[in-house]
């Protein structure tokens, strides 16, 4: 959590702390991250076909976000997965994986339900209430307006120079 900016840093501090006093079965998995990255997540199911990005495939997209777009590239939000192993699901259905949405699970459900009411007692919005659900998300609210004003400019050189 180091390498967030400082918008985000201390909210992201108090929710690890609060999801360990809650004995909540989550754990960072990204913070800050490259605009190559961004881009590559944001090309999953999609390909350039004449020129132009086009969805080749809707199951596979991941993100819609692109280099720059995400406030992931400025340190403005984290991503927490569940534990598949934590002590929460000791006698109950384990999740399928770190990134079960509990559809299936009511236990992990109520994980989740419980970790998005976190990330709002701290300050940050939570992806969970989005159209496009991203329940590990969570980020500074307004964030874009953080952005440096060259955000374009500077987000294309970072993917041209592969970082």
């Amino acid at each position: 959590l180091d390498d967030l900016a400082p918008e985000m840093q201390n909210r992201a501090k108090t929710l690890v702390e609060r999801l360990e006093a809650d004995g909540l079965p989550f754990v960072v998995f990204e913070s800050r991250r490259s605009f190559s990255r961004t881009m590559g997540l944001f090309m999953q199911g999609r390909a350039h076909v004449g020129g132009v990005i086009s969805i080749v495939d809707k199951t596979k997209i991941v993100s819609n976000a692109r280099a720059g777009e995400s406030p992931h590239n400025w340190g403005l939000a984290v991503d927490c997965v569940l534990d598949p192993k934590h002590e929460w699901f000791r006698g109950e259905p384990p999740p399928s994986g770190p990134w079960d949405d509990g559809a299936r699970n009511p236990v992990v459900a109520h994980a989740w339900t419980k970790y998005g009411r976190l990330v709002e007692s701290v300050g940050l919005v939570w992806g969970g209430k989005w159209r496009f659900r991203d329940l590990p998300h969570a980020e500074v609210p307004n964030w874009a307006g953080l952005r440096p004003k060259d955000w374009k400019g500077l987000a294309l050189r970072e993917v041209q120079a592969g970082r």
